[in-house]
């Protein structure tokens, strides 16, 4: 009988061979764009939260052979409606076109303006170019340790707000510490004191001084990742609810 890891490792070098076949080419997309390999838009991603994967890239390659097509971490697309929130992206993506076809991908990313609105379906961005340093590098530290969604996001903003870094916390408290103490480094920015994450507010342990309490039913057509989050009166979320990595459908 095969071994369960053997059967990964095979998988793995066959998906490895997909990206360093000589027959692909393999491109930046921002070069990609340019040179006309590809045509691309950038839409609203419907099925995403503003802080998880909010754009969906529509990529057409316009050759006659395929190409692989890289969306690096730290690449900015700016928002085509000045009220609408411009995104850093937050993990890199590899996408293979076959000749002459288009694909519907979405990519990981983060608000970079707090006090802006999210997207909706009539949505539009563009690529805009490379982050700031310290921009790229918090994104850069987001994607190699995996940073979650909603916790990088507050990271993002804080950073770009120039806040107190007492707005960077979650529910995976030892993740959040030490996101935390890189942006501290990063920025300089004092660390708060260890009190500070006791009350409500901070920690997601805490008892709130006033409960509600009720159910909730909802129904799927296909499965789903959810996530069900409080925000505040300027639209900053404050606080998860409930995150579920896949719900099936029903």
């Amino acid at each position: 009988m095969i071994e369960k890891k053997h059967v990964l490792a095979a998988l793995s070098l066959l998906v490895l061979s997909a990206f360093t076949s000589s027959d692909l080419d393999k491109i930046w997309i921002d070069k990609a764009i340019t040179t006309k390999v590809i045509s691309a838009q950038f839409v609203h991603n419907e099925n995403s939260v503003h802080y998880e994967q909010p754009i969906t890239a529509v990529l057409t390659n316009n050759t006659s052979k395929a190409v692989v097509i890289g969306i690096p971490v730290g690449m900015v697309f700016t928002a085509d409606h000045d009220e609408e929130q411009n995104i850093v992206v937050t993990r890199p993506l590899l996408a293979k076109l076959m000749p002459g076809t288009t694909r519907e991908i979405p990519f990981y990313g983060n608000c970079m303006e707090s006090s802006d609105a999210a997207g909706d379906a009539e949505s539009t961005y563009t690529l805009k170019g490379k982050a700031d340093e310290k921009l790229y590098k918090l994104v850069n530290y987001m994607s190699k340790n995996k940073v979650g969604a909603s916790l990088g996001q507050k990271a993002v903003w804080t950073l770009i707000d120039e806040d107190d870094l007492e707005n960077i916390y979650d529910k995976e408290k030892e993740d959040a510490e030490h996101l935390r103490n890189y942006v501290s480094e990063l920025t300089g920015k004092p660390l708060p004191k260890p009190e500070t994450f006791s009350g409500y507010a901070y920690d997601y342990d805490a008892e709130p001084r006033i409960a509600v309490k009720g159910t909730m039913y909802i129904q799927f057509s296909e499965d789903c990742k959810l996530e069900i989050a409080m925000f505040d009166m300027e639209g900053r979320m404050v606080r998860e609810l409930f995150r579920y990595e896949r719900l099936t459908k029903g």
